[in-house]
Formats: structure tokens, sequence, C-alpha cells
């Protein structure tokens, strides 16, 4: 999933992805995250059925990334 996220920041000013909310807790990961600050996070609540047959057990939250914007995130 990362080389997707970094694929589409190159090649986008505006990006959102809707993502396991354990995306942020990696090591692998931590130092994109330090160049890449999201600018949006929405952290959903209810658990997401994508089947209609219930849930994964899963957190999942909005990531979003807006290079004309320079909000305030710190992972």
């Amino acid at each position: 999933m990362l080389e997707f996220c970094k694929h589409a920041r190159l090649y986008s000013t505006t990006t959102y992805f809707l993502l396991r909310l354990n995306f942020l807790g990696s090591q692998t990961r931590k130092s994109w995250f330090i160049q890449n600050e999201p600018n949006f996070l929405c952290i959903l609540s209810k658990r997401l059925s994508f089947t209609g047959k219930g849930t994964d057990a899963t957190e999942y939250a909005w990531f979003g990334w807006n290079s004309h914007y320079k909000g305030i995130f710190h992972v």
C-alpha cells in the first residue's frame, strides 16, 4: 500500500486514501510519514462492512494530503 501512496503523491497535489488505522504504526513507513505528513486524518468511529455481512474487526481512517495546504499534523 505504501508504494501506491508514494506513486499517487508524485502525480497528484491532492490525495485521499481509506486505509487501516494501523497504517500509522510502522517503522518502515515512519520516515515516509515524517517527509509526507497528512493534512487530514479522519478516524472512523464505526467499523466498516465492505460486504454487508459484518465487519472485519479493523479500524479505518481517511488519510488526506493536499500540497497547497500547510496544516498542523505530527505523527
